[in-house]
């Protein structure tokens, strides 16, 4: 009798077994915070005989992370970047991306600013 009951729709208990681990988890782990980081942005490929000047050196952002998860280096693995492939000579307004390898335990909230204006020059010759 114990045993038919533990068999049978054992997909069922599974599954229920899985997702109230889950939920324990994500209760237990810890609390949610937000916190406030600089980060340097940089310009990715960047193409030879260009100069690229970009109008915000830092970027603000706003995480969201579990307290008792998250450490300094996960922090510091966050990349802020401006996308210049393919840009000719003249001004742009480029969006700014973030790189976020621990996804799922910090969360982006905002990015201030948003956009950033680069200034695409022909570099000088001989380095003059």
């Amino acid at each position: 009798m114990l045993r038919k009951f533990l068999i049978s729709d054992w997909q069922y208990k599974l599954l229920a077994l899985l997702l109230s681990i889950s939920f324990w988890l994500m209760l237990n782990l810890g609390e949610r915070v937000s916190i406030s980081v600089e980060k340097n942005l940089q310009v990715i490929n960047k193409e030879g005989g260009m100069d690229y000047k970009v109008d915000r050196k830092r970027v603000k952002l706003r995480l969201r992370v579990i307290e008792r998860l998250v450490t300094e280096e996960m922090i510091e693995g966050i990349k802020v970047y401006a996308d210049v492939k393919g840009l000719s000579e003249g001004e742009y307004i480029i969006k700014v991306d973030v790189y976020n390898p621990s996804r799922f335990l910090i969360g982006i909230e905002r990015i201030e600013p948003d956009y950033v204006r680069v200034r695409v020059l022909k570099a000088p010759e001989g380095g003059q």
